[in-house]
This record gives structure tokens, sequence and C-alpha cells, in this order.
């Protein structure tokens, strides 16, 4: 979501400042335009999605709290240390406390502070999962009633995402079942380091706007799926929302490899390729075209890492 959706159709100021070491300054120049219009700034962040120390003073100083954009939620949320903004986007906010409350009254921010809510009862892991992998392999549902603690944490991370999936839940409660769910599942890599483990929790990152943490569980999903651990008998997330509609057929497991090749190329380059050669990602785009589940996203990637700079002008 953009800065403007989350304006919407109201009119809602927005002031975008750059990454530079005059951005403290400024804010403090801006001083009584920020409290006039009260306006959503879109913030820079450095290499690792953090906010410069000195800009979150200058903040502070006039009242600002920092934020950050939950992707799949599409909403607001606390900015915390330990949990970064993504780089290079449009994810890290700051708001005044009338604009938060305004932005949080339309369900475009959440708040954490409060009592953590009670899960509904009976919450279904499977209703999280794509109802063509469970329909195609009854064996993976299944393998939601097993109990050792690794299964129980994926199964507590399926059914917390299928939680904050649910549009009649408030957003707070939203939010916070999506974290839970990347909770658990970092928890269900304490047991055996399954091929599907690593695909819910790519996604449950994914989802929560944690990018560097997915790509990391999407590149070690890779490596599994060559080796012995490669096994999917669990039900999972499929890695790139594409995927869940998407009928594997009886090829589960080029399906998951496909589906982790997607995301891996997306999240490294949101917009498109650069123009510099990556010899290793162009392989790993002729390894999906070959895997059968094309799209033309991943063409046109595909053509781009191929030809990565214009021919020169005749």
């Amino acid at each position: 979501m953009s800065p403007a959706g989350l304006a919407g159709l109201e009119v809602v100021s927005v002031v975008r400042l750059g990454g530079d070491a005059c951005v403290p300054a400024a804010i403090d120049a801006l001083a009584s335009c920020l409290a006039s219009d009260a306006p959503l700034v879109v913030l820079a962040c450095d290499a690792r999605g953090a906010l410069d120390a000195a800009v979150r003073t200058a903040l502070a100083v006039h009242g600002w709290a920092p934020y950050r954009l939950v992707p799949a939620l599409g909403l607001l949320w606390p900015l915390d240390d330990a949990e970064p903004a993504e780089p290079g986007r449009d994810t890290l906010f700051a708001a005044s406390p009338a604009r938060a409350a305004h932005l949080a009254a339309r369900g475009l921010l959440a708040d954490p502070a409060g009592d953590v809510p009670t899960p509904p009862a009976g919450l279904d892991a499977a209703g999280a999962v794509s109802a063509a992998l469970l329909g195609r392999f009854p064996a993976l549902r299944r393998a939601l009633d097993a109990d050792t603690p690794g299964h129980r944490a994926h199964r507590a991370a399926l059914a917390h995402v299928a939680w904050a999936s649910d549009p009649q839940a408030l957003p707070r409660v939203r939010a916070l079942a999506l974290r839970s769910a990347l909770a658990h599942a970092l928890r269900a890599l304490d047991g055996p380091h399954e091929l599907a483990r690593f695909l819910t929790l790519a996604r449950a990152a994914d989802a929560w706007g944690q990018r560097a943490l997915a790509i990391e569980a999407l590149t070690s999903a890779l490596a599994v799926a060559g080796s012995p651990q490669g096994r999917l008998s669990e039900p999972f997330l499929a890695p790139a929302p594409r995927f869940d509609t998407l009928d594997p057929g009886a090829r589960l497991r080029d399906w998951a490899v496909a589906a982790i090749l997607e995301r891996l190329e997306q999240l490294r380059a949101p917009s498109a390729p650069a123009s510099s050669p990556d010899p290793a990602a162009l392989a790993q785009l002729e390894t999906h075209a070959r895997l059968g589940f094309p799209s033309p996203e991943m063409a046109r990637r595909w053509r781009l890492r191929r030809s990565p700079t214009p021919p020169a002008p005749r």
C-alpha cells in the first residue's frame, strides 16, 4: 500500500523526507506545518530498515512516533528496532498522535497496547492452507493431527495466519495474530527442518514486512529442497501468493520450488531486475521456466535478466 492508499479518499497531506543528514533540521524547520496539518510523513530508512537515531529524536521532540507498514494487512504498526522496515520502499512513516488516532479509527493503524486477544475457539490451521493442496494431498491434512512440539508450533503458525486473514476481525487483532504466526513459525524450526516449515516461515515473515527474514527462509528452503529433509509431509503456506490458487497437480515438489524461486526474485528486485548482470538470478528464472508454472511477470523478468541493458542507439 502506498502513502496515497493510506490517505484514502480524504484529504491527508503527505510529506516525504529523504535519507540525508539534513532530515532532523528539516523536521525542526517544518514544525509549524507538522503541527497544523498533521501530515503523514514518509521516512527513509537505512540498509537495515532502521530509522536514523537523530531523526527519531527530532520526531520525538515534536511528539511524533514512527510506524512501519504491515504489507499483508495494509496498516501501520509502531516501529520496533527488532522488526525493521523494508529498505528501499515506502514502508516507514511517522504520524502525530492526532493523525495516528485518525488512521486508527479508519482501520489503517494498529496499536499493540492492551490485552492480547484470546484466539477463537476451534481456530482451524487448515483455513490458511491452499485448498488445492489439501484437496489433492489428503496426507497433508492428516499431518495436522501430529503432536510433537514442532508440529504444534507449525500448526499454531498456520492457525494464526488464518485468524489474521479474517476480514471481520479488528485490525489490531489481525496484526497481533500475524505477529504471533511469525513467532510460532520461528519456533517450529526448533524441530526437524522440513521444507514445509521454511515455506510457512517465509510467507509469515513476508506478510509481516520482514523481507530479509523471508529471503533467508526462502534461501534455506531452496537448499533444503534438494536434501533428504526436502520432504513435504505437512501442510504449509505457499511462499508466492500466486500459488495459493495454482493447482500443483502431481508435482508438489516442483510446484514448491517454483514458488520459492518466484518469490525470491520478487523480493530481491521488487519493481524490476537490476541493470547489472546477475547470472545466478538468471539461472533461477530459467529453472522456474522449466518447472512449468509460468506467469507473464516471470517471463518479463527473464527477458530483463537476459538483456539487462538496453541496446545502444544506432
